[in-house]
């Protein structure tokens, strides 16, 4: 099990590397992207020095070297305990005054390598935004066909604009040079069909004397978006949410003495409620066409009534999902809201645990084997506090895929540093490969108990 930190609007750089060559007499520039939806975090190597930890849609800043060889290793890590597995290997030859970008591609059982390559420039000035294309856009079903790539001005009229670039799965497209400080709005199509939109991102602006690269990427069960856009540039990279998928959100009624309860977003009046009627350990399905935007308010009211119980605010985005918590007591109830990533990953279950519980400032968890005496295990979520959550774990399955078993784990929960409080438990929870599941812990009528709220792919 590993602790793994949602993603959206992540940049990583890249580390230095000094030793990496003996002379910086004619350099090139080398970086990374992780394209594989199913696998998770990876660790990159180049010349066997670890030089970042990315996960997917993650990129690494430009690397500057000296020309040669280098070899790159990307390793994950394995399942059940077995040695951490090479996901792939090669030699990186790098010629002068060349940039490249090495994509992490295809799946998790058969992972590839794309090698996009440009010329290194440089700008005299701040008049000029060069920007490059690439696609490696697939689906559970495979890669995506071809796709048309424009960029233009906000308001700009999309039939009579020419694309930027058309690329099939895998390409990339160098060096076509914009006008910089303008409000782009970047859009892809079906090749040769402008009427067919398959993602359109909010303007956004960019700066001159730079380099910019568009990636096209699977949505991958992120969020609501088929497709996401990663731009990198140096020395940051960021993403371009689809503006064609409104946010989405669910409740989870975690506050143990309140009533069924409305939501209203930005509804000032109280007059029409976006969720209606959660009861206590309730968790609707996502509802769609949430309103995006930051520092949304946030009411809850008793169903059927015009006080609020407890506020908040929100910050909503084209894309994503979302899930916003009522905790506390029915005199102080409070919100939380908790950006949902429900990518799958080919080799692990991937689990949230959140805690709603009052009656205790924090909390123990406890996964174990089906069957075993938890007392002999370390805690796998250690003093965990009210209103706070693991963001999200990943475990080996614990069945073999001949013989599933179907409780692979028991779960416990126990008062902080004190195992033999015991709260909760035995509770039984499939993990299962593939899996996106939740626990959601909360009070009960009596305060040496808890209880479970099972989310997702998880069973009672």
């Amino acid at each position: 099990m590993r602790r793994v930190a949602p993603l959206l609007l992540l940049c990583i750089a890249l580390v230095g590397c000094d030793d990496l060559s003996d002379s910086l007499n004619r350099e090139g520039d080398i970086q990374t992207l992780h394209a594989i939806p199913d696998v998770g975090q990876t660790s990159y190597f180049l010349r066997d020095f670890v030089q970042a930890i990315l996960d997917y849609s993650d990129s690494t800043n430009f690397l500057r070297v000296a020309t040669g060889n280098y070899p790159v290793r990307f390793i994950t890590d394995a399942v059940n305990d077995n040695e951490p597995r090479t996901l792939l290997e090669f030699n990186a030859i790098v010629e002068a005054d060349q940039q490249y970008t090495y994509v992490l591609t295809g799946t998790s059982a058969a992972p590839g390598l794309t090698t996009w390559q440009r010329d290194l420039r440089s700008f005299e000035d701040d008049t000029v935004l060069a920007t490059q294309y690439g696609h490696v856009a697939r689906t559970s079903a495979g890669p995506v066909g071809p796709l048309d790539f424009y960029l233009e001005a906000a308001g700009a009229n999309l039939p009579g604009a020419t694309p930027r670039a058309s690329l099939s799965y895998g390409e990339a497209l160098a060096d076509v040079d914009l006008a910089p400080g303008v409000d782009y709005v970047l859009t892809l199509t079906t090749q040769g069909n402008v009427a067919d939109i398959l993602y359109q991102s909010s303007p956004f602006e960019l700066t001159g004397a730079t380099n910019v690269l568009f990636a096209a990427l699977d949505g991958a069960g992120v969020g609501t978006a088929p497709f996401f856009v990663r731009v990198l540039g140096d020395p940051l990279t960021f993403a371009l949410p689809d503006a064609l998928s409104p946010p989405q959100l669910r409740a989870v009624h975690a506050s143990q003495d309140t009533g069924a309860v409305d939501y209203f977003i930005d509804d000032e009046m109280l007059t029409s409620a976006f969720i209606t009627n959660v009861s206590f350990k309730e968790v609707t399905g996502y509802q769609p066409n949430a309103p995006e935007g930051a520092d949304l308010e946030l009411d809850v009211t008793l169903t059927g009534d015009t006080n609020v119980l407890a506020e908040g605010l929100l910050t909503l985005v084209n894309g994503r999902q979302n899930s916003v918590y009522l905790v506390g007591t029915n005199a102080l109830p409070s919100t939380d809201q908790l950006f949902d990533d429900n990518r799958r990953l080919a080799d692990f279950a991937k689990l949230r645990i959140y805690s709603g519980v009052t009656n205790y400032s924090s909390v123990d968890v406890y996964l174990v084997p089906d069957g075993a005496d938890y007392t002999l295990f370390f805690p796998t979520v250690p003093s965990l506090p009210f209103a706070a959550d693991t963001d999200y774990l990943e475990f080996d399955p614990d069945a073999d895929p001949e013989t599933p078993v179907v409780d692979a784990y028991d779960v416990y929960v126990t008062a902080a540093n004190s195992p033999s409080t015991l709260l909760a438990g035995p509770v039984d929870a499939a993990l299962a490969a593939g899996d996106v599941s939740g626990i959601v812990i909360v009070d009960t009528d009596t305060t040496d108990t808890v209880d479970l709220v099972l989310l997702d792919d998880l069973a009672p």
